[in-house]
């Protein structure tokens, strides 16, 4: 997932991410006080609220976000204030309007407002009785962040992400985990991928943006390419303790693996024309070893396991 601050030319760079492999947007609605966000994001958010990007501004952008990239989950990401002020219930319901798959309010725990279909977030503060909560409320993902921190890139991934994905996997109940903060090169794509179902990339995007959409689709492509690389990696069988190569479906882009859990993007269900998983149409993939469960050509999924409500079909294969 790739995080871009809303503005006048935020539709075609959403548009150059999403042709370099992103299956998400999130669309940063700016806020005068992100209490979240590092310098990278506080200073993108000012220059938009400067251009005049209040909320009914930012939704013509996602509606125009929407119009380029009519396959692609588009995830507004703001804070509380901008929905007190503006409504809840409309807030919502314009979203909805005008393209949103679901929301991020950085700022809104678990438990409140929770008539407010929205993607909750964790971090390594959280308890456990936090994150079952979050995991039971949220919107088709959870979103990990990784550090007691703000925003902004780091030289490394937190070390704090192995305990969280693990407290998050025993108290989730199998909801996917997409892990953010502090996450912007290929080589920690691929660190975080190891551990998390995906990840979200915010402040290094922004600066790359900057360059213009030939730019961030280079760069969006490096993370593609690496994550694709770690999920192909060479893994265990199941059944036996000899070394295979995993393929990557082409359509959810994750390992063929007996018992993985995965978000399927709203895009997948346009984006081939065999098999089904959870609602979405997916392509059969020639397994390596006769313990992974193969995708019928026809007909769904036989260990899909549940559908949550909405845009995030979740499927066990």
């Amino acid at each position: 997932m790739i995080y871009l601050m809303a503005g006048a030319d935020t539709p075609e760079l959403a548009r150059a991410a999403v042709d370099g492999g992103a299956n998400i947007v999130e669309l940063g609605f700016p806020f005068s006080d992100p209490l979240a966000d590092g310098p990278v994001i506080r200073r993108a958010a000012e220059r938009a609220l400067a251009a005049g990007m209040r909320t009914r501004a930012c939704l013509d952008c996602l509606a125009r976000t929407r119009a380029l990239a009519p396959e692609t989950p588009l995830v507004p990401m703001t804070y509380a204030s901008l929905l007190e002020a503006y409504g809840w219930d409309r807030f919502a319901s314009d979203a909805r309007t005008a393209g949103a798959t679901s929301l991020i309010v950085a700022d809104l725990p678990a438990g409140e407002q929770p008539e407010l279909r929205r993607v909750q977030l964790v971090a390594p503060t959280s308890t456990d009785e936090r994150i079952r909560l979050a995991a039971e409320q949220t919107d088709g993902w959870l979103y990990l962040v990784t550090l007691t921190g703000t925003t902004g890139a780091r030289d490394d991934v937190s070390p704090a992400l192995a305990g969280l994905v693990e407290r998050a996997r025993r108290f989730g109940d199998g909801v996917p985990l997409y892990a953010g903060f502090g996450i912007s090169t290929p080589d920690h794509a691929r660190a975080a991928a190891a551990l998390a179902d995906g990840i979200v990339v915010g402040s290094r995007a922004v600066q790359v943006a900057e360059d213009g959409p030939d730019a961030l689709r280079n760069y969006v492509a490096s993370l593609r390419h690496a994550l694709d690389a770690s999920r192909t990696a060479t893994r265990f069988s199941q059944c036996g303790d000899r070394r295979r190569t995993v393929p990557t479906c082409r359509v959810t882009r994750r390992p063929h693996i007996r018992g993985a859990r995965f978000a399927v993007p709203v895009s997948a269900t346009r984006r081939s024309t065999r098999g089904s998983i959870a609602g979405a149409r997916c392509s059969p993939i020639a397994t390596s070893s006769s313990c992974a469960t193969r995708i019928p050509a026809t007909g769904r999924c036989p260990t899909v396991q549940r559908q949550r409500s909405g845009a995030w079909p979740i499927a066990r294969c």
